[in-house]
């Protein structure tokens, strides 16, 4: 079973049996929606409400668009040779192991790029925990391990340290700057000389990013009926977000947002989605903060405005369980959190994250775990792996997307609104330098994602949080991802 469509989990189970509870103490009891781990009591009078609808499917062509992407690359053949790709995230790449509608997506994409560089791609499933261990036992006895990896954003850093990702730099063929590439993906796998990793269509993870669950009975209660018509005209911004909750104040216990997947990250979200980048980087770059005192100041308004809502839940472990029995207007999770909320009484629906102005693109920060492209050192044919690397990307345009929205639509989804909000939320996808080296370098999370969130709810300045955590940060910068020498 695909990572994406888990079991329910214990907090499901919750929901389950809080299925005919009403919201009880949530508010009077004032000192658990505002941080507490304390439980709540609920009583019993909810009637369960259902909004299912059958969903209804937009067909797009992408055709044309996928062999113009397709006619940028070279048409190298290589004797129907086998490619082989170790991934944790088989479900991407082979349609025997994808769940219904992405496979014939992902069995189609495959056959374009086997058809173009005359090759036969093999996934090969590997164990997150022993991926690591596998790579570099190959690399050490010299033996070959495959043609390329699919690795969660978090590994990149462990692996470039290791010795055991070849710098993309030195793969003949490949364009950081195609299209189908993320350019900010390129931005946040590489420093200083080397370029660790890539992600592009290919690698689109829906399911790590992050989107604003709303209720729709309490919003439309209280006025605003069709949300959807606001993201669509470029207003859903957090000032309108905050006009909401709001509006809500006269709501009895009724929280106004809370976070229980997300954790944290729901202010490095918050953050991002403003348009304030985290970090600078790239090839030939020294990684440095991509924001100031200054720059940041209305993002930095934003997460204390979120922090400081007296009517909100904020990050807690059962702020998903009171959304999921009408107890709250908006839920920020992953969309991963759809399949816990899926069996609720609450009648949700899906807004991408708001901006901070309607001039704004709005954006999402993709998860640590979110998927890129490395070439293991153990390579010899770089060429092959650069060529099939950027077919696979341009093959995959539009059409993985779709499938995966398509998925989403008849297996999570409330109503087809929501489906076109997917649009805006997967086109939105940003990464973030941080996220892929936070995890090694507790100097790298501290100066950026770590400074973030404590900005929600210190009274220290931006700038003195950057001035505490400058020197941590420009070392490790200057040792790790120094072009000097």
């Amino acid at each position: 079973m695909s990572k994406n469509t888990v079991k329910f989990s214990i907090t499901a189970i919750l929901l389950s049996l809080l299925q005919l509870t009403s919201c009880g103490l949530v508010v009077i009891n004032h000192d658990r929606i505002n941080g507490s781990t304390e439980t709540a009591s609920v009583s019993s009078d909810m009637i369960p409400e259902t909004t299912d609808v059958p969903p209804v499917i937009v067909e797009h062509d992408h055709s044309d668009e996928i062999k113009k992407n397709l006619a940028q690359i070279e048409d190298a053949k290589y004797d129907r040779s086998v490619f082989k790709i170790a991934t944790p995230f088989p479900e991407a790449l082979d349609p025997d192991n994808s769940p219904e509608y992405i496979s014939e997506a992902v069995a189609e994409r495959n056959n374009a790029v086997e058809q173009k560089h005359s090759v036969s791609i093999v996934t090969s499933y590997v164990e997150y925990t022993a991926f690591y261990e596998e790579l570099s036992a190959a690399a050490k006895s010299g033996m070959y391990y495959s043609d390329l990896i699919m690795l969660p954003q978090n590994q990149i850093a462990s692996f470039a340290a290791g010795g055991l990702l070849m710098n993309l730099r030195s793969l003949p063929g490949l364009d950081f700057s195609a299209s189908f590439l993320n350019s900010a993906s390129v931005e946040a796998a590489a420093g200083g000389f080397n370029s660790y990793a890539v992600s592009g269509y290919a690698g689109i993870d829906p399911y790590s990013l992050p989107a604003v669950f709303f209720n729709k009975s309490l919003v439309s209660g209280i006025g605003y009926s069709d949300l959807y018509s606001i993201v669509s005209s470029g207003e859903w911004t957090w000032e309108k977000f905050f006009e909401i909750c709001t509006a809500a104040g006269d709501l009895q216990d009724i929280f106004t947002w809370g976070s229980t997947y997300l954790g944290d990250a729901v202010y490095d979200a918050a953050f991002v989605s403003t348009g304030t980048k985290m970090t600078s980087s790239g090839v030939m770059t020294v990684p440095s903060r991509a924001f100031d005192g200054d720059t940041s100041a209305g993002a930095v308004s934003v997460l204390q405005r979120l922090f400081s809502d007296p009517k909100a839940m904020r990050v807690h472990g059962e702020a998903a369980v009171y959304f999921g029995i009408n107890c709250g207007l908006f839920q920020i999770e992953r969309l991963s959190a759809m399949s816990e909320l899926r069996g609720t009484s609450t009648a949700w629906g899906i807004l991408p994250m708001p901006k901070y102005d309607a001039l704004q693109s709005y954006t999402s920060l993709s998860g640590t775990d979110s998927h890129f492209f490395a070439c293991p050192v153990t390579v010899i044919t770089s060429d092959k792996s650069a060529n099939v690397l950027m077919s696979l990307n341009a093959a995959s345009t539009g059409v993985i997307k779709d499938a995966y929205i398509k998925y989403i639509q008849y297996n999570f989804l409330r109503d087809n609104d929501s489906a076109n909000m997917l649009d805006y939320i997967i086109d939105g996808t940003t990464y973030d330098f941080s996220y892929t080296f936070g995890g090694l370098y507790g100097q790298i999370a501290d100066g950026t994602y770590g400074i973030v969130r404590e900005s929600a709810s210190t009274d220290s300045s931006m700038d003195t949080l950057l001035g505490n955590t400058a020197s941590g940060f420009n070392r490790i910068a200057n040792s790790v991802f120094g072009i000097s020498n």
